[in-house]
């Protein structure tokens, strides 16, 4: 591999006096390095999942051409495992957030991320074929329940919650068969959160956006506004909510009330989904980065659960997560993760 990456690079810069260095925080398979050449460095990444990496450069092509701020892709190898992108550096959302706390500065980078997605979920959206899109091309019922399983697999069943799988499963049946059908429908990142956007010049620019398709846009919104890490207040997710359906109001059809009962349905999945995520990558691969975001997540149910009534028409889900809160059910996480 490290052969290959060589003559790649020595190919593009017509020389050998480049240095690469390792970037080993992403959660992903892909391998990611940073190169520097002279006075200017940028980002390569190796990939052999060729589907992956080719959704990846469509979009990509999508986005700058429609002026949505992505990193220039710059050189790929022939076989698509090795590609070279601009550096946007290592300054996210969520770094800024932590050293700054909620101000007007974050507040107003918040807006702008929001006010490029929208760009992105309602305008970009109809120059995109999503045909191209890795694995699912639409956020339906399907890969909903997908997702509502891989809560039950990866999360509560292995803390040995008793359930009645027969009330839990038409639960999730019926929770896929609503979202699926809820306006508004466009672009869906699939993954908008703050260490996704990175910040450079006062900007945001968008990265790791392979996994996107067509689906309910307010996912996107859940996503980042209820980031386990991000922590933020109940007041700073209100605005930032507000903001987002204002604008969405003024530039299509869609309704408060539409927006609101889909904010609610793609709340609750969003938030399962990423416990089952926490769940494979902490519990069971030992993962510190996702063991660390365990009880943030759980916190986040707990304010979902007293913002909202419509999960009671949900009771064994309901009745599911709240034994996640409970002394006992703490233990047994704490005890799995040290295992």
């Amino acid at each position: 591999m490290f052969e290959r990456i060589h003559i790649f690079l020595k190919d593009y810069f017509l020389s050998e006096s480049f240095t690469l260095e390792p970037i080993t925080n992403s959660a992903s398979n892909r391998k990611y390095y940073r190169v520097g050449f002279h006075e200017d460095s940028y980002i390569l990444t190796f990939s052999n999942n060729l589907p992956e990496t080719r959704t990846f450069l469509y979009f990509s092509a999508i986005f700058k051409e429609k002026g949505i701020a992505v990193p220039a892709i710059l050189k790929v190898d022939d076989s698509y495992e090795i590609y070279l992108q601009e550096d946007v550096g290592n300054t996210h959302l969520l770094s800024l957030l932590i050293e700054q706390k909620e101000n007007e500065t974050i507040k107003k980078l918040y807006q702008k991320s929001l006010d490029e997605l929208i760009k992105l979920q309602f305008q970009v959206s109809q120059k995109i074929d999503y045909s191209y899109c890795y694995d699912f091309s639409e956020f339906t019922d399907t890969l909903v329940y997908n997702d509502l399983n891989y809560f039950k697999f990866y999360f509560f069943q292995p803390l040995e919650i008793p359930f009645y799988n027969k009330k839990l499963l038409n639960e999730f049946s019926d929770i896929a068969q609503t979202i699926s059908t809820l306006a508004p429908q466009g672009f869906m990142y699939r993954d908008f959160q703050t260490r996704n956007i990175m910040i450079k010049n006062s900007q945001p620019i968008f990265i790791d956006y392979q996994g996107g398709m067509k689906g309910n846009t307010v996912y996107d919104l859940v996503s980042l506004l209820w980031q386990a890490k991000a922590q933020l207040s109940s007041d700073f997710k209100k605005e930032l909510k507000n903001y987002y359906f204002q604008q969405v109001i003024n530039k299509t059809n869609i309704s408060e009330i539409q927006l609101e009962e889909a904010y609610q349905y793609c709340l609750l999945i969003r938030l399962l989904q990423v416990l089952g995520v926490y769940g494979f990558r902490g519990i069971l691969q030992k993962k510190s980065h996702f063991t660390e975001s365990i009880s943030f997540g759980i916190n986040n149910l707990k304010s979902f659960l007293k913002e909202t009534n419509f999960i009671s028409d949900y009771p064994e889900l309901l009745r599911i997560i709240q034994e996640l809160f409970t002394e006992e059910t703490q233990t047994k996480i704490k005890k799995l993760i040290n295992k």
